[in-house]
This record gives structure tokens, sequence and C-alpha cells, in this order.
């Protein structure tokens, strides 16, 4: 029977959140109010209210469940065969609507709201650490396997990578028409440079 109420529950916090996903994209961190979230999640405010105490605690439970899917993001990006041309792929790949780090519709509202709250500011600063964090770790299983050079800035790498995707996000917004997979070999060529590695194009020299 509990086990049974624990599954009821999650299936109703996913509910929220994803409702509170399409809330937030399409009126605003500002403009969406409880009662919009709970309207798209078919539920009334106060069984929203026994899961979270805010928009700020959704939006906190979002990032979390982000968090642990950048985690396994991360994870099958080391294990792949090119784990570099992974890295690219990755960047350059559509955005996943919805999802804090990788929507740049979401991702843009998020630091906006952060700009003038100081709790989401405390939610995207903590979840920008564990990036880093998460990101310095890859790149020191990939040195150890020879793929990024021993004197590489680790930490600064880890940096320029997370600024390389919120830029690409940020111009997917602002230029629509652009094309993401006309920056691969760019990218390619710096990454590469970066890291001190042998690219894809280096080894078809």
């Amino acid at each position: 029977m509990q086990k049974a109420r624990q599954v009821r529950s999650a299936s109703t916090i996913e509910r929220i959140l994803d409702a509170a996903l399409v809330t937030f994209r399409a009126e605003g961190f500002r403009g969406a109010g409880i009662a919009a979230i709970c309207k798209a999640a078919g539920i009334s405010p106060g069984n929203l209210y026994h899961y979270f105490d805010s928009k700020e605690d959704i939006v906190a439970a979002i990032v979390a469940r982000d968090r642990a899917l950048l985690t396994r993001t991360v994870a099958g990006l080391i294990a792949r065969d090119d784990p570099v041309e992974a890295i690219i792929a990755a960047i350059i790949a559509e955005p996943v609507p919805g999802e804090f780090g990788l929507d740049p519709v979401m991702t843009t509202e998020i630091y906006a709201e952060a700009s003038r709250n100081p709790v989401v500011a405390g939610i995207v600063q903590d979840f920008a650490r564990q990036t880093h964090a998460e990101v310095v770790a890859m790149l020191a299983m990939l040195r150890d396997r020879g793929l990024v050079a021993k004197e590489t800035d680790l930490a600064a790498v880890a940096g320029l990578l997370m600024a390389l995707v919120d830029g690409i996000l940020t111009r997917r917004l602002a230029d629509r028409e652009s094309d993401p997979a006309a920056l691969a070999d760019p990218l390619r060529v710096a990454i590469g440079a970066v890291l001190g590695v042998t690219t894809k194009d280096d080894r078809r020299d």
C-alpha cells in the first residue's frame, strides 16, 4: 500500500513539473500563476501545495530532475568511442523543450527571473556549480584515457564548454533560422585546440 502511494505521489509530482514547464514557457515565470499550473496538471491548488510551497520550489524540483538527466548524459558521452565528437553532437543537438540548461526559452526565462529573485538565483547558481563539477570530472576521465592533454586546465575548459552551450542556445533563440550543424567544424577545431587532443579532422589528415 505504501509503495502504491509513493508511485502515485511520484506520478503527481511529474505531472506538476511537466505542467509548470508548459506554463512557464507560455506565460513566463512571473506570469504563470499556481492556478494555471494546477489547471494544466489537472489537480487542485490544495493538492499542489501538498508537494510544493511555491513556484520557486517547483523550479528547484525541475532543476534537480534535469541535473539527474545531465549526470546520465555525461556518463554516456564519456562511454563513447569518440567522446569529443559526442560532445560536439550534444552541443549542436536540437534543444529539448522544457529541460533547464537545454531549452533556450526555459533557460532564458529562469535566468531572467534569477536576476531579480534571490531564491531562483540560488537555484541557478547551485545548478551551475554542480554542472561545472560534473564537466570537470568528465574531462578528468577523458584525460586519463589520453584524450585530453595533461596540462589542460580542466576547470577553465569546463567553464568554456558551459559558456559555449549557453551561447549557442541563446543564439538559437535570437536567430531561429540559424543552422547549428554549421558550427560542427569550428567547434571541432576550437575544442580540439583547447583540450590539446587529436580531432576527427586531424585524423582525416
